[in-house]
């Protein structure tokens, strides 16, 4: 490193707070640098500057954008002329042209930018300062490989894009961080295709230390981000196209764009042709020019070498028009106009060039509208603004001709018509034609009437503005624009503007006219106009109306026709047009529209622009109605039917008419459907009550008549009483008012009546009432309202909706006779038929409700009487008042409270009558045994214990009236009838003996000590009643005796009565037939309401029937008769003897094998203390053996096998000896297993006789324990025996039936269901089993969880309760072992579901049991959980043999050769072989291992005995001489020497004094005694 490099590391290293973030930088926050050091400038709150980027400037130390960052924008295709040697922001290096025969710079081309070749380059007309974010965005053409673009300062290159072997590349400088130098970087950015491509390059500043790198070719995307570096350049640089100091691309670039940020900006997307260097297109193909031609610039066409515009160009500076030179030194097109090909004059052309139209004799590169080839005489546009529309003769309004006025969503640049005036134009507002193309003569006319601004434009080439001037733009011979203006004048009233525009040889001439009358003319040699593609626009400048518009493509020399019009007359304004404003209305003279009027009017009370005001949609203001408004049809518009014409709208009637002429009620003139014409007055809804028929007619005055001077609290009069209007007296509902005898109902708080009535506009109510308490009296939701009391008031809602109140007085505490009268006009009451008060009425009274009247109501605190309520539909009629407390002559109410006796001059009433009472009794019915009366002298329920008899409620028979209680109470005993509870007559089977009953004789149903007669289905025999037949019991009831038959295993039929037999089944009692068979057959009694028949088939047969037949009466126990005489059950075909003889063969041999086997591992298993040898052995004949309860179609050998192996169970079942009970079961493979049926205590029998003899030996044990035994390992082995006995063997028996018995439980659970007492018991007893075998599994769990410790270090205590779960296993090493039976437990349980409960899916109950057996193996491989090595590898391949097996074994399934299953008999055979004999030799091996252990630690402990005497005899007689010297004698040895002597010192003293007596003499310590010596040695010491 040079001394300058070293002095730059520590100008950064010092400068620089944190290089982390950036360099230069003096303070960060967050990270983030926020100040520079001295002399830096912040950018973008990213890195530090010592300059600022071109187009930004320094304020407060940070670089901020004050200019455009656009460097280089060079449209290379807008450049035509070869003869200069600078561009916008280019400029060849030496100043040298484009066209430089040297071709030191990029040339331009006709149609593909500018071309370059290896020598070419361009360089920026300004040194720009690079900013930290560059983007380079071209569109090249690459030909062969070379530098692009550059970025150099003195001699080196900073930047560069180039092309390199199909790819563009990107060559840079960045800072680094890490060392503050400038590190060179060469990136591959995209492929180059060699075609146009549009390539952007961005070199970003993408964090304060990642400067990243995208690449984009055509749209694609690629990022490369360079870490711990600084895109940043310091001082002002050279911008080249090319290469500055080396060889640039040849190609073509069309534009490129440098931008001094990240810029986003898209180059527009171009159609040009890839023709190659000294190529043109022929409009086809690229042609090469000829050899003969120059090529620098080379030519365009086929037809000459000339690069120039024209054939006629005798020289040109580049390919345009204006670069072509005539022969006489004159510009093109002095030669000819532009596109003339051949012409007698300047402006006299006989042929145009290709794409130009020759017209007259000038030729133009566009068709003007009308024709293309001469000048129209006729009219191209002609305009009468007059109707509403978005597109008049192409001139659209505003942005969106969809949307104008009116109806079409107008916006803010649509015209806006106006009445007899056009269309109104302000300024944005406009009408636009990009079509119409005029010619080089031409006229406009138009009717207006401006105020500001300018009418018309076309583009810069036409406008006309209000004050009547015209500006066109003319061209002269060399095709520049000449701008000339008429005069002007001021006008403000409609005129018709026109104006003509006549080119004539080589002069245009402009004429200006004024309602026909010339205004100006002017005349321009050499100039002519031609139209270009802009657009035609109305308005948009302009304030004011036009109201027509008219062009011509020809010269008119009078516009009288268009000033006078043919359909107003002379002159429009005299009669067709008006002069008001737009927000003015015409009516004599001019008046302004309402204010609501935003868009003007055509009449003083309506905005609606069309003729008909009911129209919502028209095409003009004068054309007929396009659509109606709503409500509203026809042409013209009325309203439709329900509506009524409101100026321009249609309102709706009210609700009650179908037609009417005006508003309200009273603007009717039909009424709607649903409504009736009340009277000819008003249409009502609701046809009130007492009026009918179709036309709602009076029928009935007196329309409620409600009289309450009975019991009714259910309904009366069309009253419904309470929320239950089904009630009968007593039974109240708690809004049910009370009956109260002659004073009608009583109401409290909450009690109501409901009726449902509708008012008429005119009704008289009256009513009886006493009021007690205030509260509303009648209620009639949104109708009408009553309160009574001392302030009383009525409130109705009227038809208008509007609520009126009228307010009276009241007495309360008295009778009171009160009237209510509504008329049309007037509400009047009265109180005792006199006027009390009175309400005009201005709108009428409507009862349009279906709602209820409520007398009272659920909310009200109304008490009080109610006796009558009467509405008629007729004002001020207040009829039943006689005087002021009776209604009529011969009735007055009573002033009696509800709890006062009306009978008894208002006494109170007892207090247990809580509803009131009448003549002392709580009940108001006249009869006294009646419970329920709707009226007083009519009872429909009697009291309870009593019945109607013609029409009085008496007591029934065993129960007398009690007059206090006003109940029906209970005889005495067993008696009929009595009187004030005294008998006087028994019920049947009872007698009468003085006033009490005695019974008669069982049966008797009357008797005098003996029957007289009998009960029903009995009859009388010698006095007595005796069950007629199928009956029975002491009532007789009906009994029936039924049979079934069902098969009881393979060869026994069980019949099963209903009933208990009263004698026994006799074989003479039945017959039993089967067809064409040869047979025998037994009977057997298994209870006295079953029976086997036994039947012994003497050779094959059919399929076919059993009928049994009975020919002797049967008789139940219950005395019934036998009602099944026959009974049938089917015959399956017989199996083949071959088979038979296959399976009971194979059945004896492996018999004999599975004793044999389990006889001999027992016996090597006794001589082992470890007997899992065994246990694994019965683990797998298990689970092989009961592979045939599967639903596999087994070979008779195979199935021989495995009911063979099934005697490994060597118990007999001493169960079947007292018990023959049980119902087959639906598992016929169970029973070659030797599961008879489905009973559970027969088929567990040999576990339950183990269990019994285990038991047995137990007690044996257990007493033997009781004697004192003189050998002592005696005594210790039948304490070792009973301790592990007590809790090992119930838990291993559990393990090793744990199959068997849950085989069991699933064949009495799924067997027949005969649900009878022994059959409940049977399913009660499997199912409750079942349950401990599901949760044996999560019990086992939870021990051994519970006790994980105890398990893993062996404690004696747990050892001696559950050691049998864990001696086998490796205990002390995973619990995995140690869960060892859980498996087992889930497996089996898993087993047995599978054989069960899949038994109809036999294909999916193997795959389970292969997939179960594979898991197990699995889990012995890798627990390894038993502690014996043999033992594992014995497991293992038992279940790796039970997993073949059963895949073998699922052969069966499919329908394969007899030679086939005979290879699978003898693999199967095989298998279990090998397994029986595996499990044998794991027995002996264990065995023997044992064996010469126990050998191997005898001679060990052998060797430890015999140097233990040597060495005690030795010190014995050391003892004896120092016992002898201290005087030690054999008397003292347990005196004196308490601890400190041993057994062994006690044994030489004693020995020394009887050396010679052999009854004296001690043998030896054991083993265990020397330890337990030596221990406590070490312990003293």
């Amino acid at each position: 490193m040079d001394f300058r490099r070293l002095l730059f590391v520590l100008f950064i290293t010092l400068t620089s707070v944190d290089s982390s973030c950036c360099l230069n930088c003096q303070t960060i926050t967050g990270g983030v640098c926020t100040t520079c050091s001295s002399g830096y400038k912040l950018y973008n709150s990213i890195i530090c500057l010592a300059d600022c980027p071109s187009g930004y400037t320094e304020i407060s130390g940070s670089c901020v954008q004050t200019s455009s960052l656009v460097l280089i924008n060079e449209g290379f295709s807008s450049y035509t002329d070869w003869s200069v040697s600078s561009l916008t922001t280019l400029r060849t290096y030496s100043g040298e042209t484009l066209n430089s025969a040297s071709k030191t710079a990029l040339i331009p081309t006709k149609t593909q930018g500018f071309y370059s070749t290896a020598t070419s380059k361009l360089i920026g007309i300004t040194n720009w300062i690079p900013s930290p974010d560059l983007t380079f965005n071209m569109w090249v053409l690459v030909k062969s490989d070379g530098h692009i673009l550059e970025m150099t300062k003195t001699s080196s290159v900073n930047i560069r894009i180039d092309s390199l072997s199909s790819n563009y590349r990107v060559i840079f400088y960045i800072l680094s961080q890490t060392s503050g130098l400038y590190t060179g970087m060469t990136q591959v950015l995209c492929p180059c295709n060699y075609v146009w491509d549009n390539v952007i390059v961005k070199i970003t500043q993408d964090t304060s230390e990642n400067v990243k790198i995208t690449g984009i070719l055509n749209g694609v995307s690629y990022f490369y981000t360079y870490s711990g570096y600084e895109s940043r350049y310091q001082a002002p640089y050279n911008w080249y196209v090319g290469c500055a100091f080396s060889y640039s691309f040849q190609g073509f670039i069309y534009n490129v764009l440098i931008v001094n940020s990240d810029d986003s900006t898209t180059l527009p997307s171009f159609s040009t042709t890839s023709c190659d260097y000294n190529y043109y297109w022929d409009g086809n193909i690229c042609q090469q020019c000829s050899a003969s031609c120059s090529t620098w610039p080379w030519c365009i066409s086929g037809s000459t070498c000339s690069p120039c515009y024209d054939v006629n160009c005798a020289s040109c500076t580049g390919f345009d028009m204006s670069e072509c030179y005539c022969g006489n030194s004159e510009v093109y097109p002095n030669c000819c106009h532009v596109g003339c090909n051949t012409c007698g004059g300047f402006w006299s052309c006989s042929a145009c060039d290709s794409g130009y139209n020759l017209i007259d004799t000038i030729c133009l590169n566009y068709c003007p509208s009308g024709s293309c080839s001469t000048l129209p005489s006729s009219s191209i546009i002609d305009i009468t603004f007059n109707v509403f529309s978005g597109d008049y003769s192409g001139f659209t309004t505003g942005s969106d001709p969809n949307t104008y006025f009116f109806f079409h969503n107008p916006d803010i640049t649509d015209p806006l018509p106006s009445y007899q005036r056009g269309l109104y134009l302000i300024p944005g507002e406009y009408l636009e034609n990009s079509l119409l193309n005029l010619a080089f003569t031409f006229s406009i006319g138009m009717w207006v009437f401006p105020t500001s601004g300018t009418i018309l434009t076309k583009g810069t080439l036409l406008s006309i503005s209000t004050d009547t001037s015209l500006t066109i733009e003319l061209l002269d011979k060399t095709q520049s624009p000449i701008s000339y203006t008429t005069t002007s004048t001021s006008v403000s009233s409609w005129t018709y503007f026109s104006y003509t525009i006549q080119f004539i040889t080589d002069t245009t001439t402009i004429t200006v006219y004024l309602n026909n009358l010339q205004h100006f003319s002017s005349s321009h040699i050499n100039s002519i106009f031609i139209d270009s593609t802009s657009s035609f626009i109305l308005g948009n400048l302009y304030t004011g109306f036009i109201y027509t518009l008219k062009l011509w493509n020809t010269q008119i020399s009078s516009f009288l026709t268009e000033y006078s019009d043919t359909i107003c007359g002379i002159g429009l304004i005299s009669s067709c047009l008006i002069s008001c404003d737009y927000n003015e209305y015409y009516t004599n003279s001019c008046h302004h529209c309402p204010n609501h009027c935003d868009y003007g009017c055509r009449i003083q009370k309506s905005c609606n622009p069309c003729n008909d005001l009911l129209c919502a949609v028209c095409g003009s203001f004068i054309s007929l109605c396009d659509q109606c408004c709503d409500h509203a049809s026809g042409n013209p518009c009325s309203c439709d039917i329900g509506y009524y014409p409101n100026v321009d709208e249609c309102l709706i009637c009210h609700v009650s008419c179908s037609e009417c002429i005006e508003e309200g009620v009273f603007g009717c003139i039909l009424c709607a459907e649903g409504y009736f014409l009340w009277e000819n007055i008003l249409c009502i809804e609701e046809c009130p009550s007492g009026y009918g028929g179709e036309d709602c007619v009076l029928e009935v005055q007196l329309v409620v008549e409600g009289i309450f001077d009975n019991l009714y609290i259910g309904e009366v009069d069309g009253f419904r009483i309470g929320s239950n209007f089904r009630n009968v007296y007593p039974i109240f509902d708690n809004n049910d008012p009370f009956p109260a005898k002659f004073r009608g109902l009583y109401f409290t708080s909450g009690k109501y009546l409901a009726l449902n009535t509708v008012l008429a506009p005119h009704f008289s109510m009256n009513f009886w009432i006493k009021v007690l308490s205030p509260g509303v009296l009648l209620l009639k939701n949104l109708v009408m309202t009553v309160i009574v009391g001392e302030n009383s008031s009525i409130q109705c809602i009227l038809a208008n909706y509007d609520t009126i109140t009228v307010n009276f007085h009241m007495t309360i505490s008295l009778w009171t006779y009160l009237s209510i009268s509504i008329s049309l006009t007037s509400i009047n009451i009265y109180t005792d038929n006199v006027q009390i008060s009175s309400f005009a009425l201005v709108t009428p009274f409507i009862d349009n409700s279906q709602n209820q009247i409520f007398i009272s109501n659920p909310d009200s605190d109304f008490e009080g009487f109610v006796f009558s309520i009467h509405i008629y539909n007729q004002a001020d009629i207040h009829d039943y008042f006689f005087n002021n407390t009776c209604p009529y002559i011969d009735f007055c109410l009573s002033e009696c409270s509800f709890t006062e006796d009306p009978k008894e001059n208002c006494t109170s009433c007892k207090n247990s009558c809580e509803n009131g009472c009448y003549d002392t009794r709580c009940s108001l019915c006249n009869d006294k045994g009646c419970y329920k009366c709707p009226l007083y002298d009519y009872c429909i329920t009697c009291i309870e214990y009593a019945e109607m008899v013609d029409g009085k409620c008496i007591c029934k028979d065993k129960y007398y009236y009690n007059k206090e209680l006003e109940t029906c109470e209970s005889c005495p005993e067993n008696c009929h009838k009595c009187v004030d509870n005294i008998c006087y007559m028994c019920e049947d089977g009872y007698d009468l003996n003085g006033t009490s009953c005695q019974k008669c004789p069982i049966k008797c149903l009357t008797c005098n000590v003996t029957c007289i007669t009998c009960i029903e289905n009995a009859y009388l025999y010698n006095d007595l009643c005796e069950c007629g037949l199928n009956f029975y019991g002491p009532n007789c009831n009906a009994s029936t005796l039924t049979a079934t038959m069902n098969w009881y295993g393979t060869e026994a039929l069980l019949i099963y009565f209903s009933d208990p037999l009263t004698a026994d089944l006799a074989f003479s009692d039945i017959i039993i037939n089967i067809q064409n068979i040869n047979f025998a057959w037994n009977l057997e009694k298994l209870d006295s309401q079953k029976y086997l028949i036994h039947i012994e088939i003497n050779s094959p047969h059919d399929a076919s029937n059993i009928s049994l037949s009975f020919i002797k009466l049967i008789y139940s126990t219950k005395n019934a008769e036998l009602i099944t005489l026959n009974l049938y059950v089917e015959l399956k075909e017989s199996s083949d003897n071959k088979d038979f003889k296959a399976t009971k063969s194979m059945e004896e041999v492996y018999s004999a094998v599975a004793k044999y086997a389990i006889a001999v591992i027992t016996a090597i298993s006794m001589m082992n203390p470890n007997p899992a040898a065994l246990w694994s052995f019965i683990n797998t004949v298990q689970l092989i053996c009961f592979a045939s309860l599967s639903s596999v179609p087994i070979t008779p050998e195979t199935g021989g096998i495995l009911e063979g192996l099934r005697s490994y169970y060597l118990f007999p079942n001493i169960i079947s000896y007292f018990y023959n009970g049980g119902y087959p079961h639906n598992k016929p493979q169970a029973t070659r297993l030797g599961f008879e049926n489905s009973s559970i205590i027969l088929n567990n029998g040999k576990q339950i006789t183990a269990f019994m003899f285990f038991l047995l030996y137990y007690g044996i044990m257990f007493l033997l324990a009781k004697i004192k035994w003189k050998w002592n390992f005696i005594r210790e082995f039948i304490k070792e025996t009973i301790i592990e006995f007590k809790w090992g063997f119930f838990i291993r028996f559990a393990i090793h039936n744990f199959l068997e018995c849950c085989v069991s439980c699933f064949l009495a659970i799924m067997s027949p269901k005969v649900w009878d007492l022994d059959f409940s018991i049977n399913f009660a007893v499997a199912g409750v089993f079942l349950t401990i075998l599901i949760l044996t599994p999560l019990l086992c769990f939870f021990i051994i969880r519970r006790n994980k410790r105890k398990v893993t270090e062996n404690v004696d205590e747990y050892k001696n309760l559950y050691g049998t779960l864990f001696y086998e296993f490796n205990t002390d090493e995973n619990l995995a072992s140690s869960n060892f039976y859980i498996y087992f437990f889930l497996r089996r349980l898993a087993y047995c579901a599978i054989l069960f409960l899949l038994s109809d899916i036999a294909i999916l109950q193997m795959s389970l049991s292969i997939t179960i057996s594979l898991a197990n193996l699995f889990y012995l491989l890798f627990a390894i959980p038993f502690s014996e090595k043999i033992l594992n590898y014995s497991n293992i391949f038992s279940e790796l043999g039970i997993s073949v097996f059963f895949v073998i074994y699922s052969m069966l399934l499919f329908d394969i050769s007899s030679s086939n299953k005979n290879i699978i008999d003898w693999a199967l055979k095989v298998i279990i072989n090998t397994m029986m004999a595996v499990q044998m030799i794991a027995s002996i091996g264990l065995t023997g291992k044992f064996i010469y252990t126990k050998v191997k630690e005898r001679k060990n402990r052998q060797q430890i005995t015999g140097k233990f005497i040597y060495t005690k005899v030795k010190e014995r007689k050391n003892r004896q001489q120092r016992i002898f010297s201290e005087g030690v004698s054999s008397k003292d040895c347990d005196e004196r020497s308490p601890k400190p002597i041993f057994v062994s010192e006690c044994v030489s003293v004693i020995n020394s004094h009887a050396l010679f007596e052999d009854d004296y003499m001690i043998k030896p310590p054991s083993a265990s005694m020397m330890l337990d010596e030596t221990s406590y040695l070490h312990k003293s010491s």
